[in-house]
């Protein structure tokens, strides 16, 4: 009977690891559409430059987005009208198991674009979290109130930035 119990327990707390409000199993970390200033509401997903079952090793680039907002590297160098372009790097180390929107799209900040997991074998559980996060629109504001949400940490660099047709700057 002791067993019959435990068995029925199991199930339940599988089913509470995956609900959305205690979101992901350990393990499986989302990368938001970084916030790269303070103004920054929308970004576009301009390149992926990791593909699906990558290891993004600690300081490797993920991918390159696109805004119209002002950010601080671009005001730094006096660029700022038009739109800017920055390279997103990985400063951890994780496998990328799910791009969750193509290239092209124009999405709030802080909804999940990617999913992705702490070691290759959590390949498959990581992309089975993919109807789990598709609900949240805002991983900051879920990660408030939720323990086990855990964000890739990341950081940006200056990649180009337009002030008129032709006119960018290299990579910082």
């Amino acid at each position: 009977q002791q067993q019959k119990q435990q068995q029925q327990r199991q199930p339940q707390q599988q089913q509470q690891q995956q609900q959305p409000g205690h979101l992901l199993p350990a393990g499986v970390i989302v990368l938001p559409m970084p916030s790269l200033s303070h103004a920054m509401e929308r970004g576009t997903v301009k390149r992926w430059l990791k593909q699906e079952g990558e290891c993004c090793h600690e300081y490797d680039l993920v991918l390159e987005v696109e805004t119209e907002t002002l950010v601080e590297e671009a005001y730094r160098l006096d660029d700022f009208a038009g739109k800017v372009t920055l390279l997103i790097e990985a400063n951890e180390e994780a496998w990328l198991a799910k791009q969750l929107v193509p290239e092209g799209s124009e999405l709030p900040v802080g909804q999940p674009i990617a999913l992705l997991c702490e070691e290759q074998d959590q390949l498959q559980q990581a992309v089975q979290q993919e109807a789990a996060v598709a609900r949240v629109l805002d991983v900051y504001e879920q990660a408030e109130g939720t323990s086990n949400v855990r964000t890739l940490i990341w950081q940006s660099y200056l990649k180009e930035s337009n002030k008129g047709p032709g006119s960018s700057c290299g990579c910082m």
